[in-house]
């Protein structure tokens, strides 16, 4: 589960540098007028659903650090995957029984 933050955050940052490589290509006055149209249709969307995205993180990162204080754990070091990755070992653990 650890993998998936990493690969969270990469797909997130990997998205914002697209569209800010496409926003910089926009603003070039030799792009072509229908890469102008096609981009003008998908940026603004794009760019929304990043800041939304962001936004999203960015509460996540909020519910991570009262968890850790729950728990009564460093929040420098707690890791929220790694509470859902117990938390469900547990669960497990415990169907069994």
């Amino acid at each position: 589960m650890n993998h998936l933050s990493i690969v969270s955050f990469s797909l997130c940052f990997f998205a914002y540098i697209q569209i800010s490589k496409i926003q910089t290509q926009l603003k070039n006055p030799n792009t072509k007028e229908d890469v102008r149209r096609q981009a003008g249709e998908f940026l603004p969307r794009a760019s929304a659903d990043l800041g939304r995205l962001k936004e999203e993180m960015r509460e996540l990162e909020g519910t991570e650090k009262e968890m850790a204080e729950f728990f009564c754990e460093d929040p420098n070091s707690f890791k929220l995957e790694e509470c859902f990755k117990s938390l469900w070992g547990f669960c497990v653990k415990f169907r069994k029984v």
